[in-house]
């Protein structure tokens, strides 16, 4: 009773989100996005796949449900073998996910001690640190397939089967880091894929924070 439900209309990472009460973001939310970012890969057909999962996505449910919808919604949306939703506790280094499709969860289980101790160094998660910039980045657009190779990370992921992913921030604090990642065998993410998450990112966040609100 008395919690007040949340829609952001900001997609800056530099600077605090704006909010106001919703009741069907779904239906304005196109106007807002499309005067602060230029979209130039994207097609109508895009636009509408992304908004028939819009209802679903702010439909009111707890935090602990909420992953597996967005999971879903992006896993339809931009192809890959599978994505991760990711909660990381800064302080104690603890970490809480979610996988789509759920057969990859044992899968990375396994490899996540050989990544878990060196995420800081991670190119993209680097790039969320030092710039506060948690929007959709490819490992691709920090280093080449030869510097890849040579890290922890593509060691650990190549036995699975992932040469390359797309990555991009939900929530950033000084506790906690949450993420969701897209996983590919090659590096064929397209500009397509990334406006699809830009576009997509707000709306993610804002369902967080209305499950945050309402659990």
């Amino acid at each position: 009773a008395g919690k007040r439900i949340f829609c952001s209309l900001r997609n800056d990472a530099e600077h605090a989100p704006r909010k106001t009460e919703i009741f069907e973001p779904w239906i304005f939310r196109l106007s807002f996005f499309r005067a602060s970012v230029s979209l130039r890969a994207m097609k109508p057909v895009d636009y509408q796949a992304i908004h028939a999962e819009l209802p679903e996505i702010y439909r009111l449910r707890d935090v602990a449900s909420l992953p597996a919808v967005m999971l879903e919604a992006m896993h339809r949306l931009i192809p890959c073998i599978f994505c991760t939703y990711n909660q990381v506790n800064h302080h104690t280094g603890a970490l809480v996910a979610a996988y789509h499709p759920t057969k990859w969860q044992s899968a990375m289980e396994g490899i996540m001690p050989q990544m878990a101790p060196h995420i800081g160094s991670h190119p993209v998660y680097r790039n969320v640190y030092e710039n506060g910039d948690g929007s959709p980045h490819f490992v691709s657009d920090f280093v080449s397939a030869e510097e890849w190779k040579l890290t922890p990370f593509a060691t650990a992921l190549e036995t699975i089967g992932v040469d390359d992913s797309l990555i991009f921030c939900l929530h950033t604090s000084r506790q906690e880091l949450i993420f969701i990642a897209l996983n590919r065998a090659d590096r064929s993410f397209s500009e397509r894929d990334r406006e699809v998450a830009a576009y997509l990112r707000p709306h993610l966040t804002a369902a967080f924070e209305n499950a945050v609100a309402f659990t």
